[in-house]
Parts: structure tokens; C-alpha cells; sequence
């Protein structure tokens, strides 16, 4: 197997989730997150540290430690500081330079992996033949699509590809499951039955 230079990089975006005070850092980077899914994008100090103060953990956090906290993400490149356009009028308020943040694309997107991670258990592996009746009821609607419909076919192509990725997921969910520590004690108690006829069920339809 032949690696791209890239994947052999290190991320050190990815710093932030087991750097040591990695509860601090997440807890910045979910609230970054969240308000940028109210469009947002941007946050200063004073409205962070406000969010931050709502939670509880957070009732005793210094305005030092968030410049700090923040400094660390912008170096890990996880934020990107905007400096505040307005004009100082005075050394001191030159000196204290006022920044604004917002998330760099990769942060982003490693955000939406953690709340992923974080639902996991919140997914069950699941034997169903329902996608099965899906896919072969998109492929029917399919074939009977004329070509100069092509928004619909598009529509249908979209959904075909879901439901397989979907299926995808769910029989590689269902493995490992069947190949855990739990699975092994089902196959030896009274649950297998039940267990086995509900394979089998599965398989018959």
C-alpha cells in the first residue's frame, strides 16, 4: 500500500482533545461550534467568556486563563484571530490589541467528528430488510423514469446512494457487534435463541 505524504502528516489540529486541560479546549471549541450554527461565525473575548461563564465549570475561569486557552488553539490553528479594525486611541490600547475569533475549516469539521463520536452509543446495529425494499423501490422508480426527467433521476440517484452507504454502516455496525465480548455471552445463556431467530428471520425475508 502506497501512503500520500499528506496522510503520514501529523494533525495538530486534533491537539486540542487530549492536550492536557482538554475539557477547557472542547468546552471553547463546542461553543465556537454551536454559535456558528446560529450564523455566529465570529466571537471576542468578552462574548466568550459570557458563554463559557453560563456552565458551571466554568464559574471560576479567568479572563488570563481564556487568553491563554485561546492563544493555544490559535497556535494549534483550531481558531483564527481577526484583529479588531478600530482605531486605538491610546499606547495602552494599542498594546492591548482586541482580537476576534473563528473556527479554521478543520476545526470544524473535527468538531463534527467529536459530536459524531459522542452520539455513537446513541446508535443501535439493527438486521432490517427495509433498505433492501427501498433500494429495490428507488431502482423500479428509476427504470420508469423518462431521461428528460432529470432532476427527479438525480433525486433518486441521491437517495440510492444514501440508502447504500446507509446499509453500509449498518451490517459493519451489526459485525462488530456480533464479534464483541457482549455477543459471546448471548451465545452462551438462553438469549441465543431468541437471538438466532431473529438472524434467521432476516435472512428468510
Amino acid at each position: 500500500m502506497q501512503f500520500h505524504a499528506i496522510t503520514l502528516n501529523s494533525v495538530p489540529e486534533a491537539s486540542y482533545l487530549t492536550a492536557e486541560n482538554a475539557w477547557r479546549y472542547r468546552a471553547i471549541m463546542r461553543t465556537f461550534y454551536l454559535e456558528s450554527q446560529k450564523a455566529h461565525i465570529r466571537l471576542n473575548k468578552t462574548e466568550l467568556l459570557a458563554l463559557l461563564r453560563a456552565d458551571v465549570h466554568f464559574g471560576e475561569y479567568t479572563v488570563e486563563q481564556l487568553e491563554q486557552d485561546l492563544n493555544a488553539l490559535c497556535a494549534w490553528r483550531n481558531l483564527v484571530p481577526i484583529q479588531d479594525p478600530h482605531r486605538p486611541t491610546s499606547i495602552a490600547e494599542y498594546k492591548n490589541k482586541q482580537f476576534s475569533y473563528s473556527m479554521s475549516q478543520t476545526a470544524t469539521e473535527i468538531e463534527r467528528m467529536t459530536l459524531s463520536l459522542e452520539n455513537l452509543n446513541l446508535r443501535t446495529a439493527i438486521l432490517s430488510s427495509q433498505l433492501f425494499e427501498r433500494i429495490l423501490d428507488t431502482l423500479e422508480r428509476m427504470a420508469n423514469q423518462t431521461r428528460s426527467d432529470s432532476h427527479t433521476l438525480n433525486q433518486l440517484w441521491d437517495q440510492l446512494q444514501q440508502d447504500f452507504r446507509q446499509l453500509t454502516n449498518r451490517y459493519q455496525d451489526y459485525l462488530r457487534d456480533f464479534y464483541s465480548s457482549h455477543a459471546r455471552h448471548i451465545l452462551q445463556t438462553t438469549e441465543f435463541l431468541p437471538y438466532k431467530d431473529k438472524v434467521v428471520r432476516y435472512l428468510q425475508e
